[in-house]
């Protein structure tokens, strides 16, 4: 069970790393640590083993859980690093949150 352990972890910190996109990053974290993920079914597989190995697996499984958790958060910040955007008279500026502002709303005069 070591060696699956270890192989999972090598296998998701990969595909982590190979990350491109948002959508990417999420379903290889959806892969192995969502509620059919195969660091999931790990953790439930602790059961079938012998209480007396339980303690030293459970531990490595922790630690593979929390290693793909790290890569996936620093992938995320990664992957979401400010973006510039160019706008047609001004140049290149940071992109804007559009979703907090309706561009084809008419704005509201102060009178």
């Amino acid at each position: 069970m070591e060696e699956e352990l270890a192989r999972l972890r090598e296998a998701a910190l990969a595909e982590i790393a190979a990350c491109g996109t948002e959508a990417e990053l999420e379903a290889v974290r959806v892969r192995y640590l969502g509620r059919k993920g195969s660091l999931t079914e790990a953790v439930r597989g602790l059961g079938r083993v012998p209480p007396a190995e339980r303690p030293a697996l459970g531990a490595l499984v922790n630690q593979a859980k929390e290693a793909v958790e790290a890569a996936v958060a620093v992938s995320l910040k990664r992957l979401a690093a400010p973006r510039r955007v160019f706008i047609f008279g001004i140049g290149s500026v940071p992109h804007l949150d559009t979703s907090i502002i309706d561009m084809l709303r008419p704005s509201i005069r102060a009178c």
